[in-house]
Order: C-alpha cells, then structure tokens, then sequence
C-alpha cells in the first residue's frame, strides 16, 4: 500500500496491483470502485524537466472536462486527477474499466474469440468497427489526436458491445488555455501512416486526425477482413527478404487489396475483398490507394472516422437486416447481402484452418448490441505474408545447420519478423473481481515480452530451461501448439494460454501476420542467448 495526494489534497490509497507495462503501474484504491491509479516508473522520465511537462500536459487534459461515459457506458479512460508524492507529480487516476480483451481478441477470430462470443459472427466486426470509428470522432471533435493508435490502446467492452480507448496519457493535445502543445512522441510502426514512417524519432514526428485515420483503417480492414492486413502480401518474385526495408509495404502503399502490386499477391487464406460492399470498398480505397509518389499527394482524401460511421451503420443495424444474409449452411456465416454466395465458406474451402480444440462452454453474452448503437444516432447525427520466416521444432537457426543443445528438445524459430497483435498487460485495468478467468500478468515468464526489448539482465536471473519457455511464451499467447511434449504440457497449465493452432499450420499462415517487432527481435535476441550460453 501507499499513499499519494491530488491536486487539491484529495488523499488516494493504491492497494492491489492490476497490471504493469513498461511506463507505469495501475492499482486499485482504496473506497474508490470505479476509479485506479497509475503510477509512473522511475525510468518513464529521462529528467525534472520531462516530468514537469508530462505534469502540465495531465493538468491540461484534466481541465478539459471530456465526457469519458456516453450512454451509460465509459468509451475512454481519461485522467481525472493528478498523483503526488512528496511534492513530485508520479501518476494520476483515471476510469476502471472493466474488461480484460482487446480489439485484437476479436479481429483474430479462432477459439480465443469463441470463448468471449459463442454465436459472434460478421455482424459484430461491423458493430466494432463502427464504435471505434464513433469513438474517434468523438475525441476528434475535442480536438484530440489519439497518436499511438495501437491494438493495446483499444480495449472491448464485451458486455455492451462498445470500444474503450486506454492509454490516454500519450495522446496529442493542445492546452485550451496556454495553447501549449504536447504531442505524441511514441507509435507502433506497423500503424503508423507513410509520412510518419521516415520520420525516424517520433518526437520530431507531426501526428494529425489524418494520421489516425489511417490506423483506423487499418483497425477496420481487420475487423472486416478476418485479420488480413492490408499491407501483408505474398511476395511473389526473386527478392531477397532482408533486402525489404520494414514497413516497406507502407511507405509505398502496397495494399493488393485495392490495387494491383508488382510482384505482390493477396495470401491464399485471406477472403476476397470483393465480399465487402462497394461503399465500404472505395472508403479503403480512399485511404490505401497510393503510392511512394502520391502517398503526400493523397492525405487529404483519406476516409475520415465520420464516413467510416455514415457507411458501417446500415450493416451494424439488428436482423433481420436486409443489407445481410446469412449462409444456410453455417448460421454463423452473416456476410453483405450483395454475395451471391457465402464467403466464409468459399475462404475455407480453399484454406481451411485447423479445427480448434473443444473448450469449456461460456457463458453466452448478450447478441444484438443495437441499443447501444441507437443512442449514438443522435449524436453523430447520422511485409507481413511476405516474410516467409519459418517457425520449427528443433535446434538449427536461421535456417542453417546452426544446431546447438542445451540439455532439452527446444522449439526454437527462423527469423519470424513483421507485422503486430500485441497481448499485453500494459495499462489493462480491468475489474479481476468480475473476471472469473483472470489472467494475471505475474503467470507469464517475461510480462513485457510483447511490449519492450529484452536484455540479458532480464535473462540473467533465470534458467535455461525457464528462458527456453520464455522465448516459446511469446508463441504460445498466440495460440500455437507445440510438439514438445513438455512445453505444451507446461502451456497447458496456464489459464491463459489457448492451443488454436497446428505448428506447421501455424508456421505457414499465422506467424507472420502476428508477431509485432518487439516479439520478433525477442524471440531471436533469446534464441541467440541460448545458443551462445550452451557452447
């Protein structure tokens, strides 16, 4: 426990630790149900001068007076109250929300998604998408820019339906009194927009409502598209892959989805954009047909969160919905009415992904979320895949007779490397007493593992047979199975961990579409620590 004071000496008591990430750590308080607080860590500022900004910049959002409930249900979790110890700002309080998931929980389909929504079908991707592009003009309308517009920051109120956006404290604002300015100064590459790719520091960076429409789309193309990534394809000629900047694909819009690409090709096992309608076809368009010679040029006609909502509310009303049919072969096929035939069933038929593994039976949610959409009417008033890197059991690395032992079968990893579907615990707050599945963040090895960079200091502490499992850990929270007995007997003890997927089916079709850049270097940074550590 201990004991902290706001800006007006209101005396708040941390007691139970929720999660942790690699800025800072949220707690509950004491007498306060709805409320957390998020202390900073020490390393979060470089000197006196980088806090005091961070405490002007909290001071500002504060005065702003933002909404964070509409209709009864919190959609951001916003500063509410500066922390001090001491005399020194070191965090501040915010909304509790109320949810484990996050957006990539449900944009990634397979078991995991099952356990949340048993009956979820297409319909409620399009009820998503259509909050989330909700909830991004509604802070646009504020003047906000959400910046660091990553899958983490976006957490799913499965209850109602609706999308929370955490993480605020990294937003771009300006001071409605001082007008000074606090930008962003953090992004996940693979969502940032071209102009921000060659940036290099993302303080230097100018982030903008058009920059976040970008990521929107992106978020939206997923939800929309069963977790394609619009900027994923297969490569399809001689090209050497570590010739392939990272991020290449963005920098010069090669989104085969929307246009033809040279030497790229859509992945087998991502459905046919043509199943989209029109309307919501061209908004992609709009937004991802460019090139490295018009990606400035196109900015401004990027689809904006306001169209985005205009275009997903007819699919998002309740059925029966002339604007969908549903397959007569599987009930849980919904897909635009235009289809003359279902979709979902002709993507698997050509890719058919491995059956996952009978689960305990959860609880049902609720299924139609329209009441939540209602009362929003009135107030809007209307690389990846081609990063063939491959992922086995065994010894060797990189591809070449690199063997080595270290006293185990170890299921070790070729340089799977691109692409972002981050779980992490950084800043999840949720209510652990109304979860009663919850995952706590002390059951991984390496916590962080999918949110900063692993050193050998992290490593130094544990042994061999524990850093094996924390390199595999990082594969396991994507659901791949393994075929070392004891490893998938030790992830089969984690309340957490879901077996989805074959190792070679994973391999080939999964890897490469999950794994963001942190999981990519850990995962050889470790490998290569093991390697070195057994000779």
């Amino acid at each position: 426990m201990a004991i902290y004071y706001g800006q007006y000496g209101t005396k708040y008591v941390t007691v139970k630790q929720l999660g942790a990430g690699g800025e800072g750590t949220v707690y509950t308080v004491e007498g306060y149900k709805e409320i957390v607080a998020k202390i900073y860590k020490t390393t979060k500022f470089k000197d006196s001068n980088e806090r005091a900004v961070m405490e002007r910049k909290l001071k500002a959002m504060i005065a702003m007076k933002l909404p964070y409930v509409v209709d009864g249900v919190a959609r951001v979790a916003w500063p509410q109250d500066i922390l001090y110890e001491n005399g020194m700002m070191v965090g501040f309080t915010m909304p509790k929300i109320h949810t484990k998931y996050k957006i990539y929980d449900i944009y990634r389909g397979g078991q995991q998604r099952d356990k949340i929504y048993p009956d979820y079908n297409w319909k409620y991707s399009v009820q998503y998408a259509f909050h989330l592009a909700w909830l991004v003009n509604y802070l646009h309308s504020y003047n906000i820019i959400i910046g660091d517009f990553n899958q983490n920051n976006i957490a799913v109120n499965v209850e109602a339906g609706t999308i929370v956006i955490i993480d605020c404290d990294s937003f771009d604002i300006v001071d409605p009194v001082t007008k000074e300015h606090f930008p962003c100064t953090v992004g996940l590459p693979e969502m940032l927009a071209p102009e921000l790719q060659t940036v290099g520091d993302l303080r230097k960076a100018n982030f903008t409502k058009s920059t976040d429409y970008f990521s929107l789309a992106i978020h939206i193309f997923r939800l929309l598209m069963d977790n394609a990534d619009p900027f994923g394809a297969v490569i399809k000629t001689a090209e050497s892959v570590s010739s392939i900047p990272e991020n290449r694909a963005i920098c010069n819009g090669e989104c085969v989805y929307v246009r033809d690409v040279p030497g790229r090709a859509r992945p087998e096992w991502a459905v046919d954009p043509k199943m989209l309608p029109q309307e919501i076809l061209y908004l992609f368009k709009k937004t991802f047909d460019y090139t490295a010679l018009t990606a400035m040029k196109k900015i401004p006609e990027r689809t904006s969160a306001y169209e985005w909502c205009v275009a997903l509310l007819p699919y998002a009303k309740p059925e029966p919905n002339p604007k969908l049919k549903r397959c007569p072969k599987n009930r849980r096929h919904v897909y635009p009415a235009h289809n003359s035939e279902c979709p979902w069933c002709a993507k698997h038929k050509q890719t058919p992904r491995p059956k996952p593994i009978p689960g305990p039976s959860p609880t049902p949610k609720t299924a139609n979320r329209w009441w939540v959409i209602i009362p929003i009417l009135g107030i809007i008033a209307v690389l990846a895949i081609a990063y063939k890197y491959y992922v086995y059991d065994g010894g060797s690395w990189g591809g070449t007779d690199t063997s080595y032992d270290n006293t185990q079968e170890d299921e070790t990893y070729n340089d799977s490397y691109y692409d972002s579907e981050d779980e992490t615990y950084d800043d999840s707050y949720y209510d652990s007493e109304d979860e009663t599945d919850e995952e706590d963040s002390d059951d991984y090895i390496l916590t962080d593992s999918d949110t900063s960079y692993i050193t050998e200091e992290d490593l130094e502490s544990l042994t061999d047979r524990e850093v094996q499992l924390a390199r595999n850990e990082i594969f396991a929270r994507h659901g791949r199975k393994f075929d070392t007995e004891w490893i998938q007997d030790y992830f089969d003890g984690k309340d957490w961990y879901v077996a989805e997927y074959e190792p070679e089916y994973f391999d080939e079709y999964i890897l490469d579409s999950e794994f963001n850049n942190y999981e990519k270097e850990n995962v050889k940074f470790m490998a290569d620590y093991e390697n070195t550590n057994s000779n």
